[in-house]
């Protein structure tokens, strides 16, 4: 039985009263607006998990975090009547097949220390949104246990029936649709000073999963050292409400909030994928969303860029972001320990390196020798960032997708590695010996200027039209000394010929689709035809800058992209000096060699490493133009995987075929 003590103070920030289950309980006039309608959002799938959260049981993958990876598609929502929105907090989602609720509430601080005195309270109705019968449970937290999560010790069951006199009676105990009631009082993870976890069996409860009913959620903090100064939050905010003698419970149910039908999920809030998660890095000058920069002293900066309606009231501070790596590689384990990257915990929407406020976006501590985003750098380069949203402190926003992930390389960028084989198997039948062969390694580097105090502009517009002409290289065709009867000479005026096409003759069955085609298109391979003569459009190749265009594509991409080869010479003489560029190489008789090519584009200036510029300022030194390198040329944004190494200033690494050499 309640044994009632009316108290109204107000102190801090919302008005406060004890609270205590089966013993006083103090009761307070809250006041408030209230917030939209409670929606009941279903879990997105992680890797290696899915489902609900599973604290307790035999049954499932079970993870004792108060804040486990799977309750992330339930964003953590504020009371009604806490303004400041840092109070208490509450969870609520439900399975895929509509039968479970699991709701979670917590207390991010404590006034003095987790005791019995601290409760929470859940209610809701079973007659849709008529509120004549509803039901709801009273729990404490557990005065002691070292362990978390414990099973709660101390449950309350409470029944409405408005044809009923009295309306309300209580039963000690967990009532029968109550499920898996647990308890964290050691704010071991930090992220709470103490929680509560329970699940509803929906058909057990008598609760309709179709149609909208009433709901009420309360949560009581104690200050054992100042009883006047407890904490009562409640949604919805109880107002001028009467409340039921020694609890939180509103005593009209019609005045509880409104809880949308919960196979309706959550509609119309913000939205968030795994392809709207990334990094602001650049490979090779190409955007890399998905890469970590593991590079000494570079700054990783991370976004999230939600779908966000327009029925949301958009400003900077509405909601924010909390950013988790998981650092268990490439394999999706069920236990991967999700870590908060170093100032990702609490990101605000149109604040830090952004004012955008469809944006979320922070800057990582500058990498270290061993640390990369302020974390250990993996040795695993795979890992997995996901992304959870919620509203900002004394805000309500509504969440259709409150939480995604994606994958992320760690690596260092503008950094190409490839391994390689120098063979000089079958040189003994060459040299009828058994000696070890000295090779001697020539690096040819081509286009790549060294590093010094200007900035260095690549000819992007050339470096495009060599890539188009590498990607679509024209017909091949027979150069003759004199133009055929009908064609242009082979003298005309050049301007003429790169206004019109030239037609050439081809070789007798070769079909000529040249016909209908316009100037500068690229042709189809001839096919097969008998007894036809007719001409073919000969193409000027593109503009490269360079005086021979005769060229095969590779030849035309390394004539502007920056490239290196490496030629590789084996001879009798043993080489007494070597020059820059110049390496020998010691290969048993028969035997192979395994080398490893390591190249890295320098983006910064000479003496002015860490500062961060990425994309140099200024008058260009070498071509007038509005590229800086910070791009594919001619590529797009999502074009990474095919050109995203030539960009990082490699073509490709040529092994020229091994000749003898005349060594002195």
């Amino acid at each position: 039985m309640f044994i009632i003590k009316h108290r109204r103070r107000s102190a801090r920030s919302v008005k406060r009263s004890l609270c205590v289950l089966l013993g006083v309980a103090g009761l307070a006039t809250l006041s408030g607006a209230a917030s939209a309608d409670v929606c009941f959002p279903t879990p997105v799938t992680l890797p290696g998990l899915s489902g609900l959260p599973i604290w307790q049981g035999a049954t499932g993958v079970v993870r004792t975090e108060l804040n486990e990876p799977r309750w992330a598609a339930a964003s953590q929502t504020s009371f009604d009547n806490d303004p400041t929105g840092n109070e208490g907090l509450y969870r609520i989602m439900v399975d895929q097949g509509d039968t479970t609720l699991s709701v979670s509430y917590q207390a991010p601080t404590d006034l003095g220390t987790p005791s019995n005195a601290d409760v929470i309270y859940f209610g809701f109705s079973t007659d849709g949104t008529g509120g004549n019968l509803a039901k709801g449970v009273v729990i404490q937290v557990n005065g002691s246990g070292a362990t978390d999560p414990t099973p709660a010790s101390v449950i309350q069951g409470e029944t409405y029936s408005a044809a009923a006199i009295p309306k309300w009676t209580s039963s000690l105990g967990a009532p029968t649709w109550l499920k898996d009631a647990a308890v964290w009082r050691n704010n071991v993870a930090g992220d709470a000073a103490w929680g509560i976890n329970f699940k509803v069996d929906l058909a057990t409860a008598g609760l309709s999963a179709t149609s909208a009913f009433k709901i009420l959620m309360a949560l009581h903090k104690q200050d054992e050292a100042n009883v006047a100064n407890s904490v009562n939050l409640s949604t919805p905010d109880p107002g001028a409400d009467v409340l039921l003698p020694g609890t939180l419970f509103i005593a009209d149910p019609t005045q509880w909030a409104t809880g949308v039908a919960i196979n309706s999920g959550c509609a119309a809030g913000i939205t968030i994928s795994g392809s709207q998660i990334g990094t602001t890095n650049l490979d090779g000058g190409n955007p890399a969303p998905n890469e970590i920069n593991t590079t000494l002293g570079a700054v990783n900066e991370f976004y999230a860029r939600p779908t966000i309606p327009a029925s949301v009231p958009l400003f900077s501070g509405l909601f924010q972001a909390k950013f988790h790596v998981a650092d268990w590689g490439s394999i999706a384990a069920s236990n991967a320990p999700w870590i908060t990257i170093p100032n990702g915990s609490a990101v605000l929407n149109g604040t830090g390196p952004t004012s955008d406020p469809n944006v979320l976006e922070f800057n990582c501590p500058a990498n270290t020798a061993t640390e990369t985003c302020g974390i250990a750098t993996p040795a695993e380069k795979h890992q997995c960032v996901y992304v959870e949203l919620k509203e900002a402190p004394g805000q309500s926003v509504p969440f259709t997708t409150a939480a995604a992930y994606t994958n992320m390389q760690f690596q260092p960028l503008s950094d190409f590695t490839a391994p390689a084989e120098i063979s000089v198997k079958g040189l003994k039948q060459v040299f009828h010996d058994d000696k070890p062969r000295d090779v001697y390694v020539y690096l040819y580097p081509k286009n790549m200027p060294p590093p010094g105090r200007k900035p260095i502009w690549l000819p992007t517009d050339k470096m495009a039209a060599t890539r188009r002409f590498a990607e679509m290289p024209p017909v091949a065709v027979r150069h003759v000394e004199r133009a055929p009867v009908g064609a242009v000479e082979a003298n005309a005026n050049q301007k003429m010929l790169a206004a019109k096409p030239r037609a050439l003759a081809v070789k007798p069955g070769a079909q000529a689709a040249a016909a209908s085609a316009k100037p500068g298109a690229i042709l189809a391979p001839p096919a097969k035809s008998a007894g036809s003569n007719k001409p073919v459009l000969e193409l000027p190749l593109p503009h490269t800058g360079i005086g021979d265009l005769d060229l095969s594509p590779r030849q035309a991409l390394a004539a502007v992209w920056p490239t290196y080869d490496v030629h590789v010479y084996y001879g009798g003489a043993e080489l007494t000096e070597l020059r820059p560029d110049v390496y020998l190489l010691r290969v048993p008789s028969e035997g192979v060699a395994h080398v490893v090519t390591d190249v890295m584009a320098i983006e910064t200036p000479k003496g002015d490493e860490g500062t961060g510029s990425s994309c140099p300022k200024g008058p260009p030194p070498v071509e007038h133009n509005v590229h800086c390198g910070c791009r594919v040329p001619g590529g797009t944004d999502r074009e990474q995987s095919r050109w995203g190494l030539l960009a990082a200033a490699v073509l490709g690494i040529a092994f020229a075929r091994r000749r003898r050499a005349q060594l002195a």
